[in-house]
């Protein structure tokens, strides 16, 4: 795959562009900030009119519209709010709305890919993931540096002009100083669904859970035992980013090191891969988008039961307590 560099984008392309920003979170925000002051002149926010958002926007010095007005002059819509309401969001506003010719942008491909809405004929899309949440977007910004960030354009339309359009957005966000990897729509989605359910979030909690309860088990008690799973997950996390998975062994002690290496030969031996590939499965042939469609329509069971477990089991609380005393110089700071 290509990797894009500054020089492959042109930032002034987009500067007289109406360009409306649907979603003032964390993305949100950063990305308007950051095109803005990288001399965008027509960025405007749309957003409901019940939104808590539209103070904060309107405070940070940008003209805020309602989504029918922002779609009905938008030349290109950034798309930038909840994954689970882009389908309702362009059925309801945009596609109703939008001009003709005009281009929509994404930061994750997961409506599209999907099928949960079909573009418009005259149409065009492209995205632009960030690889990293919105307020470390507009602080790398500020900084002169960036964010990587991951770009495609959606198979329609003049996708010549979606990859140029998609350049410079990243260029306008700064994304462009660091690099640009080009990928497609279902690449960015299914990675990054199968990064959070095996690995980063699903992945993670059960390891920490289980070695936490492991550990208690076996008369260390939950402090010690939250020490040393959740507490400490940062620490190898920060050397894995910097150095990769064989710099950070380096950098560890070699009873860490060649513990590190035992202990992954015993979850080789397991059938964590079985797992992992049952997960890829379901994502691959949709049946979790279904399942993630259920769940909203349902207001959020699931999600609602699990966080509720969450906050009843030891180590949650042992993790409450041990933050509140961690972190209480920082907590007096603020």
């Amino acid at each position: 795959m290509k990797i894009f560099s500054e020089k492959d984008s042109d930032p002034t392309r987009l500067l007289n562009q109406q360009i409306i920003l649907f979603g003032y979170g964390s993305q949100g925000r950063a990305q308007a900030l950051n095109a803005r002051d990288s001399g965008a002149k027509f960025i405007k926010i749309a957003l409901p009119l019940s939104s808590k958002s539209r103070v904060k926007a309107m405070a940070d010095g940008f003209e805020v519209l309602s989504l029918i007005e922002g779609a009905k002059i938008a030349d290109i819509a950034i798309i930038l709010t909840p994954d689970e309401t882009h389908a309702e969001l362009y059925e309801a506003i945009l596609e109703k709305y939008l001009p003709l010719q005009a281009s929509i942008g994404f930061a994750h491909g997961f409506a599209l890919h999907f099928g949960e809405m079909t573009l418009r004929e005259d149409l065009t899309s492209f995205l632009v993931a960030p690889k990293g949440p919105g307020y470390l977007l507009r602080e790398k910004y500020q900084n002169h540096s960036g964010l990587m960030a991951r770009i495609a354009v959606w198979p329609q339309g003049d996708q010549i002009k979606s990859l140029a359009d998609a350049l410079s957005w990243s260029a306008l966000i700064g994304c462009a100083r660091i690099g640009m990897l080009e990928t497609d729509f279902s690449q960015e989605t299914e990675s990054n669904l199968f990064g959070e359910q095996a690995i980063l979030c699903g992945g993670a909690a059960a390891l920490l859970r289980a070695g936490f309860e492991v550990m208690v088990e076996n008369g260390i008690s939950p402090e010690m035992a939250y020490l040393e799973s959740a507490h400490s997950l940062k620490i190898i996390a920060d050397l894995i980013y910097a150095k990769g998975l064989e710099g950070a062994n380096k950098l560890i002690s070699k009873t860490a090191s060649y513990g590190g290496y035992i202990g992954e030969a015993a979850y080789q031996n397991s059938d964590i891969k079985q797992v992992m590939s049952a997960l890829m499965a379901e994502i691959k042939s949709g049946e979790f988008a279904k399942q993630f469609k259920k769940e909203k329509e349902d207001a959020y069971p699931v999600m609602q039961e699990q966080e509720a477990k969450a906050e009843k089991e030891t180590m949650s609380r042992t993790g409450q307590r041990l933050r509140n005393w961690l972190f209480k110089e920082d907590s007096k700071s603020k």
